[in-house]
Formats: C-alpha cells, sequence, structure tokens
C-alpha cells in the first residue's frame, strides 16, 4: 500500500467516530436525543393455554380462546371461594365442574359486574384479595358508563388502590379474575379511610352498598395443551428461537428508549430510575413466554475506560455482548460479558471488570420472561467515578459517571461506511479480564 493510501486509510479509522454518528443522524437513526436504544418484543404464540394471565383471561372471555363451560349467578357479598362451607361460609363460583384432570376448574377465568352505590361521601380505597390466581378492579369513576385506562384502579399487584374521592351516587364497577390452580378464592373490599376499616364489597356498613346483587360469570379454559407449563421459556436457547419462528399476532414489536430500563408490570421505582413499560407490552405483568432485545453501539469516551463492572437486573435470565474486538459481530467468546441463562426471581448479575479503549462498539442487551412479572435493567459501575448508572443515561454520560448509547447505523449508513473502506474496522480496543 502506498504512503497516500496508507494516510488516508489510518485517517478513515481515526475519523470514523465522529463520521459514524453524522451517517447514523442522516440516515434517520437519530430523529430524537431519547431514541438510544433500539428495543424489540418477541411473544411465543399462546395456542390455548392454561390460564395463567390477565391477557389470557381477557381472551377466553372475549370468545377468542374455546371454552370448557361456563357459569352464571348473582351474588349479595363479593365473596367467593371454589367451594362453600360453614366454615367458609362465601359464595361459590358458579359453573365449576369439579372435573379431576389436567384441563380440570383449577384453570378459569371470570368476570364479576355491578354497581357500587355510595351513600357516604368521602375517601375511599380499593382492594382485590385472590388466592393462586390474578385479579384486576375497574371502576366507572367519571360516571359514564364506560372504562376508561384510567379507572383501572386495582392492577392486581398486591396493594391498595389510589385513595379516591368519591361523591354520593352510582358507580358501576367490574372485577376480572384467573384462577391458575389449586382452590380459588376472590374478595373484593373497600376501606373507608375515615374510620380506617375494609368492607366487603356488598356490606354498606362502611359507606358503599351494592346497587342490587353483583352478577358473576365463569369459563373453562379448553385448554389445548395442558403442559404448557413445560414449553415456557427456561433458557436462551429456547428465547433465541423466538427471533426466526412465528410470534403472536403483533409481534416482534421495536421501540426506542434512550436507556434500557424496562418492564411488563407496574412502574416501579429502582434504584436508578423509574421503569418504563417493554416495547409492545403495558404494565399489566401478566405477559409471559417472551424475549426482549436492545441494541445500540456503546461510546467509550476518551482515555477509555477501565475496570469498569456492567450489571444486568432481571427477572428471569439476561445477557450482555459487547462486540469488544470490533469485528462487526457479536459471535466471539469475548464478547460476551454476562450470560445469567436462568430463571430466578428479580436479582443482580455483574460482569467480570472490563477495560475498553475509546470507541464505538456494537453492543446487545437482551433478557427473557418464562411467567410472571419481568424486569430487564443494563447498567454500569465505572469504579472511583460512582455507583451504578443506565447505560445511555446523558445526564450519567456528562457527569462522567456512565456510558453512552447511540443508535445502530442503518444499512444506508453502513453501505456508505463500507465504500468509505472504515468499516468493519478491525482493532482490539478492550479486554475482558
Amino acid at each position: 500500500m502506498s504512503d497516500g493510501a496508507s494516510l488516508g486509510l489510518g485517517c478513515a479509522r481515526r475519523c470514523v467516530h465522529t463520521v459514524l454518528p453524522l451517517l447514523v443522524l442522516f440516515a434517520g437513526s437519530l430523529p430524537t436525543a431519547d431514541a438510544s436504544w433500539k428495543i424489540t418484543t418477541y411473544l411465543h404464540p399462546t395456542g390455548n393455554p392454561p390460564i395463567f394471565s390477565m391477557r389470557e383471561a381477557e381472551l377466553y372471555l372475549a370468545g377468542v380462546k374455546p371454552q370448557r363451560f361456563a357459569g352464571m349467578s348473582t351474588v349479595p357479598l363479593v365473596d367467593l371461594s371454589e367451594s362453600s362451607s360453614a366454615q367458609f361460609p362465601t359464595s361459590p363460583f358458579p359453573g365449576l365442574d369439579m372435573v379431576p384432570g389436567p384441563t380440570n376448574t383449577d384453570n378459569f377465568a371470570g368476570r364479576v359486574t355491578g354497581t357500587l352505590t355510595v351513600n357516604t361521601v368521602g375517601q375511599y380505597d380499593f382492594r382485590l384479595l385472590s388466592g393462586n390466581s390474578g385479579s384486576q378492579l375497574r371502576l366507572d369513576i367519571n360516571q359514564d358508563d364506560g372504562f376508561e385506562a384510567a379507572e383501572l384502579i386495582w392492577p392486581g399487584v398486591g396493594l391498595r388502590s389510589e385513595v379516591l374521592n368519591l361523591a354520593a351516587g352510582n358507580y358501576p364497577f367490574e372485577i376480572t379474575y384467573f384462577n391458575q390452580r389449586n382452590t380459588a378464592s376472590l374478595r373484593a373490599a373497600y376501606r373507608a379511610i375515615a374510620d380506617g376499616q375494609s368492607y366487603t364489597f356488598g356490606d354498606a356498613s362502611g359507606g358503599i352498598a351494592l346497587a342490587a346483587d353483583a352478577t358473576v360469570t365463569t369459563l373453562g379454559a379448553d385448554v389445548t395443551n395442558p403442559d404448557y407449563y413445560q414449553e415456557l421459556i427456561k433458557n436462551f436457547s429456547q428465547a433465541d428461537a423466538l427471533r426466526t419462528s412465528t410470534n403472536e399476532p403483533g409481534f416482534p414489536f421495536t421501540g426506542s428508549r434512550e436507556v434500557f430500563n424496562v418492564t411488563n408490570t407496574f412502574p416501579i421505582f429502582t434504584t436508578l430510575a423509574p421503569l418504563e413499560s417493554v416495547p409492545g407490552l403495558d404494565f399489566s405483568g401478566d405477559e409471559n413466554n417472551f424475549l426482549v432485545v436492545g441494541r445500540g453501539l456503546l461510546v467509550v469516551p476518551a482515555g477509555g475506560i477501565s475496570d469498569a463492572v456492567f450489571r444486568s437486573t432481571t427477572d428471569d435470565g439476561g445477557r450482555l455482548l459487547i462486540d469488544t474486538n470490533q469485528d462487526g459481530d457479536l459471535l466471539d467468546s469475548g464478547d460476551v460479558i454476562i450470560l445469567d441463562d436462568a430463571l430466578s426471581s428479580i436479582h443482580d448479575e455483574d460482569s467480570l471488570p472490563v477495560s475498553l479503549a475509546e470507541g464505538t462498539y456494537l453492543m446487545e442487551y437482551s433478557f427473557f420472561e418464562g411467567v410472571g412479572s419481568s424486569v430487564g435493567v443494563a447498567s454500569v459501575n465505572l469504579g472511583g467515578r460512582g455507583g451504578f448508572t443506565l447505560l445511555g443515561d446523558d445526564a450519567a454520560v456528562a457527569a462522567g459517571t456512565g456510558l453512552d448509547v447511540v443508535p445502530e447505523p442503518t444499512s444506508v449508513a453502513l453501505a456508505v461506511l463500507a465504500f468509505l473502506g472504515i468499516v468493519p474496522v478491525r482493532r482490539t480496543f478492550g479486554k475482558r479480564r
């Protein structure tokens, strides 16, 4: 190679970190500052599964999934159990056929509908108690005979609702619930803030009565595969298969986030920042069997980083890949920074110390969820510069305690870089000890 060609190629390589962001911008990959991570959700098709999520319960109740049995009754108190007795004098769920086996009545969905009449103006909150199941409560707070998103006042997370100021009048309500297995029970309660006591729906002594007996409807799941639990994602081998296999309608679903700090349950707070929703999912916390994959370019500033520790916070498994040798892929053993390939409740998994020279590195962070609530958080600790901060957090980057993330270049940008001879840039910038 001539000196001039060598000089030109060297300049191109030295300028890659200046040219690359510009190409990303002009290619339309970076329309706003909050689009650092490109996050894609892959959702396993459900078939006719046992009901163990609110999403599946709604599908059965809407008639989308086939029913095995149906039942209906009315109750003066919303205090239900799978079987009533002198010891537990609550109303039984209607229609349960008590047939033993893998598709028995331990798996059903239901609704309770009615109208609450507020006789005593005041402050109230609400709670549902449901054994071996999930439940949610909608209350027509604005009394327009419909349920808006804000009127899902109890999303089934085991806590009381917010306190509501209720005027006198009638408020329609709807409770949706499901039972996974074992004995089912459901009790709806309100609490009068003035006296601090809880009362069952239908007990008017606390200030709220039922306008009439509540209607209870149950639907048994006609389960195609009673061994669906055996098909739940348990590792990344199964999770990665969703990238090329059939997904639920509407998936894969791709969105953008400034940081990777997502959940499919209610927006709780971590020590870092409020969690955001998983792209394509809401905060109901009842989607299962999915994979979430985030990609972007990790930007290491001048001077590089030494002995940084990356962290994955997940429920269930999490994985962080960084193209440490900058060969354009994430296939090398040295690219695996974190591999936490297990079913587990929420937990942290830290990398070994990682050192990277100044540069831009392809990065992928992913987590999978088998069943239950999910969390996926990607963060880094730069040693003496502070604690863990979210990857892509602009404030942490400005303070020198975090690392920036910019979008991957589009195919147009990559084509231009390839034409200029800038990519792939094969230099070993970093190491993992």
